[in-house]
């Protein structure tokens, strides 16, 4: 599941809420992990819960809040409901029946107020013991509620508590997300392994909060904020009280059952709003500058391994490069598909250092610890050991340094290789020569660009150890055995197809006579990606006065011109919504060396869009037998591209917006079903894993370092250069060649 940034700012619609207050039978109070005691002041606990939505939902919450009492409210705890009297809840016949059924006592709401003011005066009304105050449907077992009550209770300047969490925010744990049924271990795992320890942090903030007495006799003088955020999971709070402290309780952990709660894998830090006192913009500075330190690290990150161990899931590390893109994406996806039967570590190397960082999950914001190598070899490799690796699945070697491969093959492990290129064959991912065209697979070594020896023999060691050696397509493992007859594959088409299902049947766009066609090509387009292709045809196009619009959603690696609309970049998860915006008739893949893949094509087929394409790698047989699709040769000429064109411009005026049906082979869900069988259990030496040692070596959740470096930033600068017009008649005059080697001098990475 994704994230989404949560800036849904405050609520427009008043909240519905109610207030449990446990006065009487200790005993079940204590069942539900509220630890009531003899009776004294303090040792009362408030429930403020809002209720928010329309009837329907607003009417499941409550029926689920009462399951989670246990009927408490028939044994004299008093519950009070604030309704909105003009929403549809506060309106609702059933609703009301339903409060008056469970003696619950129904405030209506008062008018003009807000949802932090509401709250406020609710707040105000409560004269004795502490508030707990929840803004999301969480699971109650597990005593969690009793360890915020003691953390409440270990200082004398306490004002708020806060869980950790499955929610997204500064107290979430990310590595959490991957399976939702092993979310549950989270709440166990925290009480065993961070027993009675808790943090002071900066804010109270979260959709679980404790609010202390001393807080509540305090609140005129709190800072104090609701937002209601546009992601589905619910209220969050802020608050903050000069003079008393607010805590993490390291060892209670609230798991969110509400849809949009927190399950999945997390993308991106929350940020840290401001709050509603003067000169807050400076106190969410500061607030984000602790966040970056990330000062509670050690027991998070304790707590996701105490977790991991709990799970009994097998243990695989994937070995990926860090420049993202297609080998990224593939990764992402094949722990999505296989997360209920393995949790998977990923490592990547480090960014200007000579080690790599091992992430406890596969999100990117995951937790992550970091090893320099090879100084830090033999604590890589007990940390490794600890956890109980079970396999390892390398899916490229760019990057690391060479002391990494001693340690993984010390673990004496079976381990699968996942060939996402070409650079198996001299080095040369894309087999492309100086002038960045492909000149196929038995070229001397000196032919190719970027040719690299070492990582070439490397990746044959590796496929000759292998267990299994992948790759995605009939084409890339034809071409790999007839350049290398001892080489054997196993092809396994990417997981998206496992993710995505069936491609939908294709349809042809309505196109009148006089409507130009919108022709779209997708990516960041160099040589071997047809970038020139796309310039020289849409320049003649133009020139002609043809009824063509050619759009580049993506990135050039060379001026276009005036003859393309440039759409810009994109990030992968806006892609199909930014297709659908921009409406094309067909999408353009003129490409010039053989894709193994191509996740841009996955997308245009996902649309149900027609397509043109280069006959070369796996376009022919992933489009084999669809309508709506035309092959040429990669080596087809500006004149042949453009007739092409006009021809799928005939066929779609003619075909009325008709869909045609696309008979799929069969795909074996291997990822899903077949890629973790017959893997042993994790072993269980885990806790030879101290907290020392995860303070040496744990790195902060929303790190600012590997997020750029000297090199990137040169890169990007030399980038937005040579958009410059000026530089553009320039750039002409030097050599595609040369332009590569010098950014190849820059950075190794590509260039999206």
């Amino acid at each position: 599941m994704n994230y989404c940034s949560g800036r849904g700012g405050w609520a427009l619609q008043c909240p519905k809420m109610f207030l449990v207050e446990f006065m009487s039978d200790p005993s079940q109070v204590e069942h539900h992990g509220v630890t009531r005691g003899s009776g004294a002041r303090d040792s009362v606990l408030t429930w403020v819960v809002p209720l928010q939505g329309p009837e329907a939902q607003a009417s499941q919450r409550f029926q689920r809040l009462l399951g989670a009492l246990g009927g408490l409210a028939r044994n004299g705890v008093e519950v009070v409901l604030e309704l909105d009297p003009s929403s549809d809840a506060g309106r609702s016949t059933y609703l009301r029946q339903s409060i008056a059924d469970a003696g619950f006592r129904l405030i209506e709401r008062r008018r003009g107020l807000d949802v932090a003011a509401s709250l406020r005066s609710v707040l105000a009304e409560v004269k004795s013991g502490d508030v707990f105050l929840l803004g999301a449907d969480v699971d109650f077992s597990g005593g969690w509620i009793d360890r915020m009550q003691a953390a409440a209770r270990s200082g004398v300047r306490v004002g708020a508590v806060v869980p950790f969490s499955s929610d997204r925010g500064p107290f979430g744990v990310p590595a959490v997300m991957q399976v939702e049924e092993f979310t549950g271990l989270f709440s166990a795992a925290a009480a065993n392994i961070n027993a009675g320890a808790s943090c002071e942090v900066p804010i109270g903030f979260g959709s679980c909060l404790l609010i202390t007495r001393r807080c509540l006799d305090s609140l005129d003088s709190a800072d104090f904020s609701v937002l209601d955020r546009s992601d589905g999971a619910g209220l969050c709070f802020q608050i903050v009280t000069p003079g008393l402290a607010s805590l993490l309780a390291c060892d209670a952990f609230a798991l969110h059952q509400q849809k949009g709660g927190g399950h999945g894998l997390l993308e991106a830090p929350t940020p840290i709003v401001g709050i509603g006192a003067e000169g807050s913009g400076e106190y969410a500075v500061a607030l984000n500058q602790w966040l970056l330190l990330d000062p509670i690290r050690a027991p998070r990150i304790a707590l996701s391994l105490e977790a991991i161990r709990s799970t009994g899931l097998p243990i695989v590390l994937q070995v990926l490069h860090r420049i993202g893109g297609g080998v990224e994406r593939h990764v992402q996806e094949l722990v999505r598909v296989s997360s209920a039967r393995v949790w998977n570590l990923v490592m990547r190397p480090m960014i200007g250092a000579q080690g790599v960082c091992i992430s406890l999950g596969g999100g990117e914001w995951c937790d992550r610890l970091q090893f320099q190598l090879p100084g830090e070899s033999k604590e890589m490799l007990l940390f490794l050991q600890a956890m109980g690796v079970c396999r390892i699945h390398v899916h490229h070697t760019l990057g690391f340094p060479p002391s990494v491969w001693g340690v993984l093959h010390e673990l004496g492990l079976e381990f699968d290789l996942t060939l996402h290129d070409y650079s198996i064959i001299q080095g040369s991912p894309t087999l492309t020569g100086r002038q960045g065209r492909y000149i196929g697979a038995s070229e001397p070594l000196g032919a190719y660009e970027m040719a690299n020896v070492e990582q070439a023999e490397l990746l044959r060691m590796l496929s000759s150890r292998a267990s299994r050696c992948l790759v995605p397509s009939e084409d890339m493992r034809r071409r790999l055995q007839n350049a290398l007859p001892s080489l054997s594959c196993d092809c396994r088409p990417h997981p998206d197809r496992e993710v995505f299902g069936a491609y939908p049947s294709p349809a042809a766009p309505e196109l009148s006579r006089e409507e130009p066609l919108r022709i779209l090509c997708l990516g960041a387009l160099g040589r071997e990606k047809g970038v020139e292709v796309l310039r020289d045809v849409a320049r003649l196009a133009n020139g002609k006065r043809m009824p063509f619009q050619f759009m580049l959603l993506g990135s050039a690696h060379v001026p276009l011109g005036c003859a393309v609309l440039s759409l810009g970049k994109y990030a992968d998860v806006e892609l199909a919504s930014l297709i659908e915006q921009h409406r094309p008739h067909v999408v353009w893949f003129p490409v010039l060396c053989p894709e193994t893949w191509s996740y841009t094509l996955s997308a245009a087929l996902e649309a149900g869009l027609p397509v043109l394409a280069s006959s070369i790698g796996a376009f022919p047989e992933r489009l084999q037998g669809r309508p709506y699709t035309w092959l040429l040769p990669y080596s087809a000429s500006v004149q042949d591209w453009l007739a092409k064109l006009e021809e799928v411009r005939a066929c779609l005026r003619d075909s009325g917006g008709r869909r045609l049906p696309w008979r799929q082979e069969e795909l074996l869900p291997f990822y899903r079903e077949c890629y973790a069988s017959n893997l042993p259990t994790q072993s269980s030496c885990l806790g030879a894993l101290s907290l020392s040692f995860l303070q040496v070596h744990g790195v902060p959740l929303w790190s600012v370092a590997g997020q750029g470096g000297w090199r990137r930033k040169l890169l990007r600068l030399v980038l937005r250069a040579r958009g410059w017009a000026p530089l553009v008649g320039l750039l002409a005059y030097v050599p595609y060649n040369v332009q590569r080697r010098i950014k190849r001098l820059i950075s190794t990475e590509p260039l999206h």
